[in-house]
């Protein structure tokens, strides 16, 4: 049996030698032997005197023929393989329809030369001349099926054709690479120089190295597309977790290759376009971002490292706004409802009095949980990992972009009017990250000034308070909390405290000031205003108090919080407040400011 198989390997291995001779000779030799003339003469080639003329024609033609197709081609690959990076040499007589019509050529040619042996040039036989008219229709049958092979090969010597023949042949079971199984050095090498994704791979590469950016970038889309379908449907967890690694190395072979070549923005913002695509695809089917944990736990941390490494900052920011879009997609199309996950409900506990804990838990429900907290859990510590890089080597900018781009995705989903539970969780969330945040880079002397921290509060945020958002208070102490520490290790300034000035004239109220004016102003409309209110002007008593402990460089900083509560003092009374005791104790409160500068007095 084993025998038989090497046999039938052979055979296979060499059928583009063995099928055109024996189709050849025998079809030859029945012609040759039939009982009757099967051509008739009409040419009258019986009475032709010329046969082995005819032959000669026949051999030299088709022997210059082969000659130049073979140097062409071989001149056709060579360019092909400076475009492409892929090596066909050693196919260019062993594989495909460009190896049967060599080797059809050249039994063609070896029939004939024994033909001009074998025929006589007067005399023929009706046998003989059916051998002539043989070697014309195999002559003519050799040129016309030169132009369709050549056809072929040269259309098909195109880097981007090859890639996508090669990508359609990569499924769950080519993906895998195979060790030989007789551990064999050359066959193994022999495997992985054959195995598809690593063409397709080298042809990327090569394209890229070569210039030609928008190809690249259109395989480097398909190829993302095409793996992500295979991890996706791949349900083996070792299979799964295998192809995102080979996913993972594409990628990385691509930021490498590109990381010190200038222009390199093209292609690396193609990487990121081809992420936000694959996860497109999980809203288009409806799965769960759990398929690409393990993309996302070991490629985003060492894509960011090396941009900071080559100082990127264009591609980090289109990281940023991609991984922020990824996260607002994800849950605008592709997210269960509040009341599914089972993570909101701490949240209803404290809102809804009928609610009750579930007793059990059904697997899709863990289904549900588990992509809520890719996305919105782990997903969202690329954001604070980004912002610790910021703070250790001093990248004020890259911060802001992070806060500006986790606020503006709180914003987003509170327009898009997604879950109440959601918002309040991307609220809060924001409101961590973009306070304590902004605290250590302040701390670490990355933001000196209180202008080089920017969007630490989400946009719009006095109209949470209004709607009476269940995050807004949350996130107003948040702040509040901020401003304290901020006091502490002298960082707080007019930005924070308002106060800024035009000559005489205060300009500006800072941001606390200015929700608690609207708060005065609203002071009418609800306990949840009321309560904004009350935490604003706590902490402005905290920052007195603290103030005339350890009076600060700028006497400037302690008037203005007493012009800030004067200021909703003014509004309360304007807007008529039903709050008499509130009123009374600000009043209390303004009364008992210093009215001086001197260390001394204070104390």
């Amino acid at each position: 049996m084993n025998k038989l198989l090497k046999w039938k390997q052979k055979i296979s291995k060499y059928g583009y030698i063995i099928y055109p001779f024996l189709v050849i000779f025998l079809f030859g030799f029945v012609l040759y032997y039939f009982p009757f003339q099967v051509i008739p003469d009409y040419l009258k080639i019986s009475s032709y005197t010329k046969i082995y003329e005819t032959f000669n024609l026949i051999i030299s033609s088709l022997v210059s023929l082969i000659g130049v197709y073979i140097t062409v081609s071989l001149v056709a690959y060579e360019f092909f393989k400076q475009k492409s990076g892929i090596d066909f040499s050693k196919s260019l007589i062993q594989k495909g329809p460009n190896a049967y019509f060599i080797a059809t050529t050249v039994t063609v040619i070896l029939f004939s030369f024994l033909s001009s042996l074998l025929i006589p040039n007067t005399n023929l036989t009706s046998d003989q001349v059916t051998i002539i008219y043989y070697n014309c229709f195999l002559f003519i049958g050799v040129i016309v099926s030169l132009f369709l092979i050549a056809f072929n090969l040269f259309s098909s010597l195109r880097p981007e054709k090859l890639a996508n023949d090669e990508l359609q042949k990569i499924n769950l079971k080519t993906i895998l690479i195979k060790e030989s199984e007789s551990k064999n050095i050359d066959e193994q090498a022999e495997i992985i120089e054959n195995d598809h994704l690593i063409r397709v791979e080298t042809i990327v590469l090569n394209l890229i190295s070569v210039s030609e950016n928008f190809k690249a970038q259109a395989l480097i889309q398909k190829i993302s597309l095409h793996l992500c379908r295979l991890i996706i449907d791949e349900e083996n967890k070792h299979n799964k977790e295998y192809i995102i690694k080979r996913l993972i190395s594409f990628y990385i072979q691509i930021i490498d290759l590109v990381s010190e070549q200038p222009n390199s923005s093209v292609i690396l913002r193609s990487i990121w376009n081809s992420i936000s695509r694959i996860y497109d695809e999980l809203i288009e089917r409806k799965e769960t971002a759990v398929h690409y944990k393990k993309f996302r736990e070991e490629f985003f941390t060492r894509f960011f490292n090396r941009l900071l490494n080559s100082n990127n900052e264009e591609v980090i920011f289109e990281g940023i706004l991609t991984i922020k879009n990824i996260i607002q997609n994800q849950v605008l199309e592709n997210m269960a409802d509040d009341k599914e996950i089972y993570f909101f409900h701490g949240y209803r506990k404290s809102f809804e009095k009928d609610f009750k804990y579930p007793k059990d838990y059904l697997e899709e429900d863990f289904r549900k949980e588990d992509h809520w907290r890719e996305i919105a859990v782990e997903l969202m510590n690329s954001f604070t990992y980004l912002i610790n890089k910021g703070i250790s080597l001093n990248k004020p900018d890259l911060i802001n972009k992070c806060f500006e781009e986790i606020q503006d995705l709180s914003f987003k989903l509170d327009l898009k009017s997604v879950g109440i539970y959601k918002q309040t969780y991307f609220y809060i969330n924001a409101a961590n990250i973009t306070c304590d945040y902004s605290y250590r880079a302040f701390e670490k002397n990355v933001f000196v000034e209180g202008h080089d921290a920017r969007h630490i509060l989400p946009s719009l945020f006095t109209n949470l308070i209004e709607e009476k958002h269940i995050a807004a208070r949350t996130v107003l102490q948040k702040y509040c909390y901020l401003l304290i520490n901020l006091q502490k290790i002298n960082k707080l300034d007019r930005w924070f405290l308002g106060g800024l000035t035009i000559g005489d004239f205060i300009t500006t109220e800072g941001d606390l000031g200015g929700i608690a004016k609207r708060c005065a102003i609203k002071f009418n409309s609800g306990k949840e205003i009321q309560h904004c209110l009350d935490d604003c002007i706590k902490t402005y008593a905290i920052l007195k108090e603290y103030y005339e402990k350890n009076p600060p460089k700028d006497w400037g900083y302690y008037t203005v919080i007493k012009w800030q509560l004067k200021n909703i003092l003014e509004w309360l009374e304007k807007e008529k407040a039903n709050t008499n005791n509130e009123i009374k104790e600000l009043k209390n409160l303004i009364e008992s400011f210093k009215e001086s500068n001197t260390e001394n007095e204070i104390k």
